[in-house]
């Protein structure tokens, strides 16, 4: 099959936009309907639930300010790229914009659902406890406290991914990118997300937290963890050793062996200087992706590939747990 490197650049953004176009028609739909079908049986039991999640989605995807963070980290890839080749205009790029767009298939069912289960755990034998720190501190205060705890669940949750074997099949699909770009941290498998909130949810509740600041921090996170995957050649100066940076998280997607199980920070790279698990170098720019010569590594930025390839990935991780307890 072409590479889409050796593409004329005029049929390489109409792949784009074409690709563009289609996903994001299916993705417009399926959350219109999706979640009217499933509320109408689930009326007896919250109504319109999974419409005020999809009507959150398109706040957050829709969102302009997040279109014009894209625009800046994009041109300033062109200026300062980490390595040629990478960024938006790359076909990894194509295929992280499906991944971004195609999300409300798993978050309004699969994840939606295992948050109600998590709920229930929380409510029931937790009996809805609260520190209600909030009520103690500020609103200020606790969102700085509620961020700092956030961070570090979130590196001892990504710490975990990399450490156990049936979980890192699903964590290396994030890591099968081999062309960084500002949409990379968009390639998340919905069972990693699962992963993630078992370890991270009940501990985010029990803080006490109002839901405002919380849709903030996470709104928040997703710029900055967006701006750590971009292509660009900068360590931050001074700065890294407060946060992680598109340098220090180019390591740790790193193919070379002596980056690998270092910097596993979201936004504050304290963790990891913590635990000793910040790897040293700061002007290391290495190249990117995993071992597994059988992953379905996207090739063109055409509509019907990039949708193909999206399943084959979400598929690829089920395969090979089920190969590793085959040989345990």
């Amino acid at each position: 099959m072409t590479q889409a490197s050796d593409q004329p650049q005029s049929r390489l953004a109409a792949k784009y936009i074409a690709t563009f176009v289609v996903v994001l028609a299916l993705v417009a739909a399926a959350t219109f309907f999706v979640p009217r079908i499933t509320d109408h049986f689930l009326h007896e039991h919250g109504g319109a639930i999974l419409t005020d999640v999809a009507k959150s989605w398109s706040l957050t995807i829709l969102n302009p300010l997040y279109w014009i963070f894209l625009l800046v980290i994009a041109l300033l890839e062109l200026r300062w790229a980490a390595r040629a080749g990478e960024g938006m205009l790359s076909v990894g790029a194509a295929q992280d914009f499906v991944w971004l767009l195609l999300a409300p298939i798993f978050n309004l069912t699969i994840i939606f659902f295992y948050l109600q289960v998590l709920n229930q755990i929380y409510e029931g034998p937790l009996h809805s406890a609260s520190l209600d720190v909030e009520a103690v501190v500020g609103v200020a205060l606790t969102a700085v406290l509620a961020f700092l705890l956030a961070d570090f669940f979130m590196w001892l949750s990504h710490f975990i991914r990399h450490k156990v074997p049936q979980f890192w099949r699903f964590h290396q699909v994030h890591h099968s990118q081999t062309k960084m770009s500002v949409l990379t941290d968009n390639r998340v498998h919905f069972i990693e997300s699962m992963i993630s909130a078992s370890i991270s949810y009940i501990p985010a509740r029990l803080l006490g937290l109002s839901d405002e600041a919380s849709t903030f921090l996470a709104f928040a996170t997703v710029f900055f963890t967006g701006f750590t995957h971009a292509n660009l050649r900068t360590n931050l100066g001074p700065i890294r050793w407060l946060t992680v940076t598109p340098q220090s998280h180019r390591v740790h997607h790193s193919v070379e062996p002596q980056h690998w199980d270092h910097n596993f920070g979201a936004v504050l790279s304290i963790w990891d200087r913590m635990f000793r698990t910040q790897f040293k170098g700061a002007n290391d720019y290495p190249a990117i992706g995993i071992e597994d010569p059988t992953f379905p590594l996207e090739q063109s930025p055409a509509p019907t590939s990039v949708l193909r390839t999206y399943f084959l990935q979400i598929v690829h991780p089920f395969k090979m747990v089920f190969k590793d307890f085959q040989k345990s």
